[in-house]
């Protein structure tokens, strides 16, 4: 193999700058909306304890327009239980 060619250890990336790949991984989101009373609470999960996250708004159409927006749920998306 020629120098330079080839497998590259993650400290000679690093060494040379190069930047690592980011891993990947598969999560499936759980999206739901919750009334707040004076506000909405957009609230995403997943199976992952580790990635989950929530937003409020002030009205359930731009958690609606946030959801849509951030992660592809579209109106004819929601379920009502």
């Amino acid at each position: 193999m020629e120098p330079g060619k080839g497998w590259t250890s993650a400290g000679q990336a690093r060494a040379r700058g190069i930047p690592l790949p980011s891993p990947i991984r598969e999560v499936t989101l759980h999206v739901r909306l919750e009334d707040g009373g004076n506000a909405c609470l957009l609230i995403v999960s997943s199976d992952d304890p580790l990635i989950w996250c929530d937003d409020w708004f002030a009205l359930p159409e731009e958690a609606e327009q946030a959801a849509l927006a951030w992660y592809g749920v579209r109106s004819e998306d929601w379920a009502t239980t």
